[in-house]
């Protein structure tokens, strides 16, 4: 069984949770190459980013500041397959708990239908500001 410091263990899980490095930067930018408006935050403290590895390959990273998750990427290879986003949305959620926050917020892309359907699954309600047509901000209770 693994643990992680921001997240309850999975047993038997693939996925592995590390704390990321200033050297996780290349490997971060190529999980988010092939997305559509990927947002790479210039100033994310690597104190709050989560990188998950399967074996000694990077597949996927998380970054939160306050009560906001700013990134959450998977590697496409890994997309789909429930271990790598689940595991990387706990461990932001639980940290951002543990700062004392009541809430998680996150902002996607209005049209993206996957991100929508994965963050519904997660118990995440959409916050719609008509003035922002472009985006949506997805908010969960903890």
């Amino acid at each position: 069984m693994r643990t992680n410091l921001y997240s309850p263990p999975v047993p038997d899980s693939p996925v592995v949770l590390r704390g990321a490095t200033a050297g996780d930067k290349q490997a971060m930018l190529g999980i988010m190459q092939p997305h559509r408006n990927a947002y790479f935050p210039g100033k994310l403290d690597t104190r709050r980013v989560r990188i998950a590895m399967i074996g000694l390959d990077v597949v996927g990273f998380v970054g939160w500041d306050t009560d906001q998750v700013q990134a959450l990427y998977v590697a496409e290879a890994w997309r789909s397959k429930r271990l790598v986003g689940p595991a990387l949305l706990t461990a932001a959620e639980c940290a951002i708990r543990d700062a004392g926050h009541q809430q998680v917020r996150i902002m996607i892309n209005a049209d993206d239908d996957r991100a929508h359907r994965f963050y519904q699954k997660h118990d995440y309600e959409t916050a719609w500001d008509p003035r922002q047509n472009e985006i949506a901000w997805m908010t969960k209770r903890l």
